[in-house]
This record gives structure tokens, sequence and C-alpha cells, in this order.
């Protein structure tokens, strides 16, 4: 039986930088569904078990690089990246649109606000604490922070997040995932971040938004549009 794997969403996973040493880092994940095409009672395609991650690229944008700069970056690698998978599968009836999902807590705020104004499909994460829900208020999500990295634990586990053996920073990222771990904050708000608190984490925040709404907010804006509701 003939198996096909197919690139069913482009994800970008956003993490701004905020003061001092912290890096902005912008990643692309493909969200790849296995099928296997046809059967011995039907001639249709099957899916086979859970969709999977390619991480197809990872930008590291120091720290002090101005606003405008990133902005400009982050719209210039969306636009080249949705042209490039148009010609890469010119059998889609219609052009895959990156999704840009971004932690907009804090200093991600305005740039949440620039990127919709410019017509991206962004989706904006503000971290909460545990014992919270899940929100969503149009484009804008509310997610304990405990449920956005158990997403990313359960992909890493399972063996579903794949990373390249070419894949710039391949290294650093798996630095960081290796040594991301669960960290109770004198304030109690119970989170995930780098085992050493000198080591960095912005990738794997990057990283964790992403996947977070390939698991879930997808399912839940798919299931809106279909009746409807769709934001």
């Amino acid at each position: 039986m003939a198996m096909k794997q197919e690139i069913r969403h482009l994800i970008f996973g956003l993490d701004v930088g905020g003061v001092g040493n912290d890096n902005t880092v912008l990643v692309l994940l493909e969200r790849v569904q296995e099928y296997a095409m046809g059967s011995f009672e039907f001639d249709k395609k099957v899916k086979i078990g859970k969709p999977f991650y390619r991480l197809r690229r990872c930008d590291v944008m120091p720290p002090g690089t101005p606003s405008p700069m990133q902005f400009d970056r982050v719209k210039r690698t969306y636009r080249k990246v949705q042209d490039a998978y148009h010609l890469l599968m010119p059998e889609r009836k219609h052009p895959m649109k990156p999704i840009l999902v971004m932690d907009r807590t804090g200093v991600g705020g305005p740039h949440f606000e620039n990127y919709r104004e410019a017509g991206l499909d962004v989706y904006g994460i503000h971290f909460t604490s545990e014992g919270n829900k899940v929100n969503r208020d149009g484009r804008a999500w509310t997610v304990p922070s405990v449920d956005m990295t158990s997403a990313l634990a359960v992909l890493t586990e399972n063996s579903r997040l794949h990373i390249p053996a070419k894949i710039e920073h391949r290294e650093k990222i798996i630095h960081q995932l290796a040594n991301y771990k669960w960290k109770r904050r004198e304030s109690g708000v119970l989170s995930a971040e780098a085992f050493r608190d000198k080591d960095h984490d912005d990738i794997c925040d990057a990283i964790q938004v992403a996947v977070w709404y390939g698991e879930w907010g997808i399912r839940e804006v798919t299931t809106f549009s279909k009746i409807g509701l769709g934001i």
C-alpha cells in the first residue's frame, strides 16, 4: 500500500525578545499528515496516526535588533515562504497561507497589532498561570503556561517533532529542547524554563507556541469556520 506525507499547514512561531539579552526568534514548522493511499475496500487516502511537525527554519535576531527591523524581517520571511510553497505545491487550488502564532505577553502586544494590520494570518497568545482555562477572543488566545509546554513535551516524547540535520542553529535547538524543565517561581506559578538561569529558552518558546496552535488552535478555528463562525 502506497504511503504519502502531505503538508497540511505552515505555522510560524514567534517569540519577541524583551529587555536584556533576549533574542527574537522566528521558527517555521510544517504540520504533516501521513496517509495510506487506497485500500482493499476503498480507493481513497486514509490517515495514519497523528500529524507530526517538521522544523524547517529557525531565524535568531540578536538582542538590540530594532523593532522596525524585526517587523520587516518577519514580514518578508512570511511572504517569501508563502510564495515558495505555492511553487512547490502547484496542485493546490488555493495558495497555502502560513499561520503566524506569537507570544503577545508583554512586549509582544504591540508587535501583534502591527502584523495584523499588515495582513498576516496572525494569532496572539497570552500566557497565564495554571488553574486557568484556555480562552479565545477572536485572534487572541489566553493559555496557561502548563498547557502550552505540555503540548511540546508530548511531541518530543513521541518523536513527533522532526529536526532536519542541516537546519540552521540545530545545536542550539537541540540544547534548548534537552534543557527545558518545569520550574515553580516564587509567586507559585508553574512554568517551563531553561534548566540553568543563564541558558536561553527563546527557541523553545517560539516552537511551543507554534506546536500548541497546531495541536489545539487549528482544531477549534477549523470547527468554528465550518459553522460560519471563523475569525
